[in-house]
């Protein structure tokens, strides 16, 4: 199941941090050097679950003073030039799914913000990418889609079960469930509400500050 594959993922990831970590070589760990203007990397994603509103979000992440990037880590990645890309970041925001497992890069203190598709998924994004941040000396953030900020609203009238009643799909078993919630959803967060939680990250950093 692709919930258990990504399960294993950040597993396997945590494993190889703490390798790095203990051969003192390679990008992932480190601790996060104060600087002043902050970098956040967004993963993004094409395929599904994909960010509908990047373009904003990066110009609202730039009004808060960040420096963003935007990749797309796939089979052809370079992945020693990714692996530094996610390494000097302060931030890394993506919504649930492979892409996240890259938080193996990330130096110690910065902060992962995980956008967590509707549908009553918070058991999936806490086993996959919740419980393993702390051992990786990460502060951890979600980012809870809303009915209005996915495109399973313009597919199902608002008194749908999809919409209204997650978990009697969750009942129709794992394929019904990922093929509502993680194969047919794309997600545009309202920028106000992202920008109060990219507020938040900012306090968590060195370099954080109250007031943006």
């Amino acid at each position: 199941m692709v919930g258990e594959q990504i399960h294993r993922n950040s597993q396997t990831a945590l494993r190889l941090r703490h390798h790095r970590r203990e051969q003192r070589g390679g990008p992932g760990g480190g601790a996060l050097l104060p600087r002043v203007i902050p970098r956040m990397l967004i993963i993004s994603r094409k395929k599904t679950r994909a960010f509908l509103n990047e373009r904003g979000m990066t110009d609202m992440a730039m009004s808060l003073g960040f420096d963003v990037r935007v990749a797309e880590p796939d089979a052809t990645t370079d992945l020693a030039k990714f692996a530094r890309l996610v390494n000097s970041a302060d931030v890394m925001i993506g919504v649930h799914g492979a892409g996240l497992t890259n938080m193996v890069f990330l130096p110690a203190g910065a902060v992962l913000i995980q956008v967590v598709p509707m549908g009553g998924l918070d058991w999936v994004a806490r086993d996959t990418f919740k419980k393993p941040s702390p051992d990786m000396q990460l502060k951890y953030m979600d980012y809870r889609i809303q009915a209005d900020e996915s495109t399973l609203s313009d597919e199902y009238p608002a008194d749908h079960p999809v919409l209204k009643d997650p978990y009697s799909i969750h009942k129709q078993g794992w394929n019904a469930l990922s093929k509502t919630y993680l194969d047919n959803q794309n997600v545009r967060p309202h920028l106000g509400r992202l920008r109060n939680a990219l507020m938040d990250a900012l306090k968590h950093l060195p370099h954080g500050r109250k007031e943006a």
